[in-house]
């Protein structure tokens, strides 16, 4: 039983690196158009043809939609820790308002685009 207490956070760990790597692929094949299929992963390997549009996507895809995913996954992990931290420091009751704050203000440029549409 003592083997499988310590093993849970290890296989914990591994899920959410096989989380976090697929949602950053996810991420840099998704494009304007939605997913991007073989083209964006072809170019993400390097394995599409040499001309102008592989070229032209392969610098999308690393300029462009890299540092967008792996921005976004950073920002991600920096709220989750100063969540982490204010619930400790703060404790639930004191905690909670801020979080229902925040989730609201998040949720004001989805509504945002809603009414334009």
């Amino acid at each position: 039983m003592r083997d499988y207490v310590y093993q849970r956070p290890v296989v914990l760990g591994l899920l959410l690196c096989t989380a976090t790597v697929t949602l950053v692929l996810t991420g840099m094949l998704a494009g304007s158009t939605g997913l991007d299929d073989w083209h964006a992963l072809g170019a993400l390997l390097g394995l599409m043809p040499a001309d102008a549009d592989s070229g032209m996507l392969a610098q999308i895809v690393w300029q462009i939609r890299m540092p967008r995913s792996i921005g976004a996954w950073l920002a991600g992990a920096l709220l989750g820790l100063a969540g982490a931290l204010a619930f400790q420091w703060l404790g639930y009751y004191a905690t909670l308002p801020i979080a229902l704050l925040l989730a609201g203000l998040a949720a004001v440029p989805i509504l945002d685009d809603l009414q334009a549409a």
